[in-house]
């Protein structure tokens, strides 16, 4: 558990969006670490098959196991709700700090409405992705997983 939350952490915490953990929390992160490094070549090669809304899908999958990490190693879990994926994000982003831009608002938010539109099929809007979002997912996916790998191994 981290020793002063922050006030965005603190905020969730009261409102009962992030619940506190206990338990061997950094065998837990580095499972949630593991299986995001172990799935990112995979997206590599839905990218090369030109699966690209798959790839999207998975990428962002991730980032999201990721921030798991993140969250787990501090000591805390996200409570499942409606907006389990933005609260998830916007604490992992206060936890890691400034220099990184793997769980900013800005980024998660984008890749939150392009999962969202490729997950579920609408004829009324554009739900495909194209061979530059994939590609740019999976940057992202692999700076969030640099980010975990670094958070994971502070003390």
């Amino acid at each position: 558990m981290v020793d002063s939350p922050g006030k965005l952490l603190s905020y969730y915490l009261s409102k009962g969006n992030v619940e506190e953990i206990s338990g061997d929390v950094t065998t837990s992160a580095s499972q949630w670490l593991e299986q995001a490094k172990s799935e990112l070549p995979g997206v590599a090669v839905l990218i090369d098959l030109k699966q690209y809304r798959m790839a999207y899908k998975n990428a962002y999958d991730i980032i999201r196991n990721a921030g798991e990490a993140i969250i787990t190693k501090a000591g805390y879990r996200i409570a499942s709700n409606s907006a389990h994926h933005e609260g998830l994000f916007a604490v992992a982003n206060e936890l890691v700090g400034e220099g990184s831009e793997a769980f900013s608002g800005y980024r998660s938010a984008q890749a939150r409405g392009k999962r969202t539109r490729a997950q579920y099929i609408d004829v009324n809007r554009n739900t495909e992705v194209d061979l530059t979002e994939a590609r740019t997912a999976y940057a992202w996916a692999e700076e969030a997983v640099e980010v975990a790998s670094k958070f994971l191994s502070r003390s």
